[in-house]
């Protein structure tokens, strides 16, 4: 019961993490959408990083990502998130020969606010996270129907041990005028048998 019980909340807090992730995900594809008519680009000074084996599990990467340096007028400003395939391709390479170097690339920015950029075009980013977005409700849905399942299986199968289980006999309790009677009819017994045996 405790087993089901647990494996039912699992897939009901995943079904709500996957909608969440998947709301965030719409919040970010609308607001891309919304800097992609206004972005500007600059040439970013790029550099690919792997995952080091050596340092500390919290500063490792997941995977290959990007960090880079570009200038707007005077200022310099830095951005760092997933890099594009043929960027990986050359990191990996590079990673192979121990070696690490800048690669010249477009970078994509608001105007109104340099901070927040991309090595991807806005509306090309917006596209994925709606993809992302879509991915993660489905999945969401997915893992409801599954704790909807696991809880009709679960109560279908408690019903059928239930009905399965033999019902006890229904005893009644002696009072304590019966536990009296008895006692006495005993004792009346063993006194008889006692004479008789005289």
């Amino acid at each position: 019961m405790i087993g089901r019980n647990s494996i039912g909340g699992g897939l009901i807090l995943g079904a709500l993490l996957s909608f969440g992730y998947g709301g965030l995900k719409v919040y970010e594809s609308k607001k891309d959408l919304s800097i992609a008519s206004r972005e500007a680009t600059a040439t970013a000074q790029v550099r690919v990083n792997f995952s080091d084996p050596l340092r500390p599990k919290s500063e490792r990467n997941d995977g290959p990502d990007c960090t880079y340096t570009f200038h707007v007028g005077d200022a310099i400003h830095r951005g760092h998130g997933w890099c594009p395939s043929e960027l990986i391709y050359q990191g990996a390479v590079e990673s192979l020969q121990f070696r690490s170097e800048v690669h010249p690339e477009p970078v994509y920015f608001d105007p109104s606010d340099p901070e927040t950029n991309s090595l991807f075009e806005f509306r090309e980013k917006s596209e994925l996270d709606g993809k992302g977005a879509s991915l993660f409700f489905i999945l969401g849905a997915a893992i409801s129907m599954l704790a909807v399942l696991a809880f009709v299986l679960g109560k279908t199968q408690v019903d059928a041990v239930a009905q399965l289980a033999p019902e006890a006999p229904q005893t009644r309790q002696p009072s304590a005028t019966d536990f009296m009677d008895n006692l006495d009819q005993i004792l009346e017994r063993e006194r008889r048998e006692d004479q008789s045996s005289k």
